[in-house]
């Protein structure tokens, strides 16, 4: 599973909009002229740190800056650092359609009991 993004909810479902991206106080600095693709359409994805007392740090943003044929992407850092505070999950997903795992922290701490995190798979039609 791949970190997908830390988001606030009351309610969790599938769809894409069911968690609403944290806004946090380090303002996007993007560097000119940068790419996007259908993987990463806003450019750029949220860096974090997990600390040993269970609480979360976003430590900056990764831009996507070049492509490469060998799969190996270009990014440049842009680092800053702020606790990251409340009721709120990180959603982890192994594809993009595939099911969504909701890991909630409370107060900003990580809940550890796996019996509260949330799997959540697709509709079926």
């Amino acid at each position: 599973m791949y970190l997908y993004r830390a988001c606030r909810a009351t309610r969790l479902d599938y769809g894409d909009n069911d968690c609403e991206t944290i806004e946090y106080a380090l303002p996007l600095d993007r560097p000119p002229n940068q790419p996007t693709c259908s993987s990463l359409w806003s450019g750029y994805v949220d860096r974090f740190v997990l600390n040993a007392d269970g609480t979360l740090d976003h430590v900056g943003y990764a831009f996507l800056v070049g492509f490469h044929d060998d799969n190996n992407d270009r990014y440049t850092l842009q680092d800053g650092i702020e606790r990251v505070t409340g009721d709120f999950y990180l959603q982890f997903r192994a594809d993009f359609f595939g099911p969504h795992t909701y890991v909630p922290f409370r107060d900003g701490k990580v809940v550890t009991d796996r019996n509260e995190w949330q799997v959540i798979g697709p509709p079926s039609f």
